[in-house]
């Protein structure tokens, strides 16, 4: 069963796998996805509709470019015809490079881009390779590599083994052309304050 967040519209952008498990894991999202098929009125569905048809066709574009840039639609990406709204049914696409346009958009729509790496190095370095930089997610069992893996990604928020790295007491904000400054937790207060600098030389 697939439980989506907003259709998608969020991180991530793009998903690195261990080269030595993308055979395995690819199949099983393949599985898994066209369970998730949208339509507003099916019970069990968890999927909604994109925003606007401009944000539908945003996504569509991306996906006919990922194509004719050598990239796989391996299922899904069609646009549905049933009920109000504008849905696409989610979709995983393989056979990507860094280069791909799938790497270099914010997507924001339902679309699973799978990139492989070879080592951690690797994986850091791609991960790393984008303009963008809100939040990125590392799913391990050893620690260590968690807290390499944070200290070592270039996001302004990151979750191990989980996918929301939020609270209201805690700083939400990005790197990069991920935003500037901070919502939330004492962080967020200080857009609303002013630094003042006394300086005192001798007093007789």
């Amino acid at each position: 069963r697939v439980r989506s967040r907003e259709a998608f519209r969020r991180c991530p952008r793009l998903v690195l796998l261990a080269r030595s498990l993308r055979g395995s894991r690819r199949g099983r999202w393949r599985r898994v996805l066209p369970g998730a098929a949208p339509h507003s009125r099916t019970a069990g569905v968890n999927l909604g509709p994109l925003i606007t048809q401009k944000q539908q066709q945003s996504v569509v574009e991306l996906l006919t470019k990922a194509k004719s840039e050598g990239a796989t639609v391996l299922t899904g990406g069609e646009v549905s015809a049933n009920g109000k709204g504008y849905f696409i049914s989610p979709s995983v696409v393989g056979n990507l490079t860094q280069a791909s346009s799938l790497a270099r958009n914010e997507i924001f729509g339902p679309v699973l881009p799978l990139f492989s790496f070879d080592s951690f190095d690797d994986a850091i370095a791609k991960a790393n390779d984008t303009e963008y930089g809100l939040a990125a997610y590392v799913f391990t069992n050893n620690i260590r590599t968690a807290m390499l893996a944070s200290e070592q990604l270039h996001f302004g928020m990151v979750g191990i083994n989980e996918w929301t790295p939020h609270g209201t007491e805690l700083p939400f904000g990005g790197w990069n052309y991920s935003g500037q400054g901070h919502e939330s937790g004492s962080e967020g207060l200080y857009e609303y304050m002013e630094k003042k600098l006394v300086s005192i030389g001798g007093i007789l």
